[in-house]
């Protein structure tokens, strides 16, 4: 168990990234979903022992994280938004120097795990070429090979899936779905579509708080039959908008639509529809007088 109580940091800049978070986060996938800026990154760090709070605690388990900061590295796997590779250094030979950063010097053990991690990302056959050479989605596939290392019991996965190809990002999603069956599993994103797929609790963090914390179903849930949308041309988007404050405007199918929020039709041209996570996720944005990004 992951537990998070009143934790807070603001940077020297004077920029408060983490604002009094309170978090519990069992064994499984969860989600912490925020546009750019809202805090995540920052708060990954935290847990991770990379940067010390200025107020708050994080237990993880029996593990003080905040007191004793290196304990928390025998059990973490932490793959970050971007992590450097030397340009020639096979995968093969990499992974084996992050084995040895995290404690395994018996060498034949840390040959077969090295081994174990390359197949379970489906990078065993291209153990030999370089890291640098690699496509965007097998560099992400190597990242969490190396977070993986050791069995952690703690994986952090800061933004895992930008930038990858639907392909690759269904083959990531069913590798983060295996891992949540055996540890607590804390995914960062702004991408709504991997919450909703992956994740049984979610927390949606903008300006540096939770907004929001409940399962994707529920959070849905309460916008049945509350969300309406009606088509608008360019010319017509700012009148619509000086009456309705909307959830989102969105293009589908070459045209314009806006999305509103209402007890009642709020007018004759309004359609009801179904909501979806990223419908919810604009309006507690709205809400908070935050904009996705």
């Amino acid at each position: 168990m992951l537990s998070i109580r009143n934790l807070s940091k603001t940077y020297a800049n004077g920029v408060r990234a983490i604002d009094d978070v309170n978090l519990e986060i069992g064994q499984g996938l969860f989600g912490l979903l925020g546009p750019n800026g809202a805090g995540k990154s920052s708060l990954m760090r935290t847990i991770a022992g990379l940067q010390a709070p200025d107020s708050g605690s994080i237990h993880f388990d029996d593990t003080d994280i905040v007191a004793d900061r290196p304990a928390v590295r025998r059990v973490l796997g932490y793959l970050p938004q971007e992590f450097g590779v030397y340009p020639r250094m096979s995968a093969q030979a990499m992974l084996d120097h992050f084995a040895i950063l995290k404690g395994l010097t018996d060498r034949r053990a840390r040959k077969a795990e090295v081994a174990a991690r390359l197949e379970q990302t489906n990078l065993y056959e291209v153990r030999k070429k370089p890291v640098a050479s690699f496509s965007g989605g097998m560099k992400r596939r190597f990242g969490i090979a190396q977070a993986l290392l050791g069995n952690p019991a703690l994986i952090i996965v800061d933004e895992p899936t930008a930038g990858l190809d639907p392909s690759e990002r269904n083959r990531f999603n069913r590798l983060l779905a295996r891992l949540g069956e055996q540890a607590v599993v804390l995914l960062s994103t702004h991408i709504v579509d991997d919450v909703a797929n992956l994740c049984s609790r979610m927390a949606i963090m903008g300006g540096g708080r939770i907004l929001r914390l409940d399962s994707p179903q529920r959070t849905v849930g309460e916008l049945r039959g509350l969300l309406w949308r009606k088509r608008a041309t360019i010319e017509e988007l700012a009148e619509q908008e000086r009456h309705w404050t909307p959830i989102a405007t969105k293009l589908s199918g070459g045209h314009t639509w806006i999305w509103v929020r209402a007890e009642t039709k709020p007018g004759e041209d309004f359609e009801s529809v179904e909501p979806r996570l990223e419908d919810a996720y604009f309006e507690t944005l709205r809400r908070h007088g935050l904009q996705a990004s």
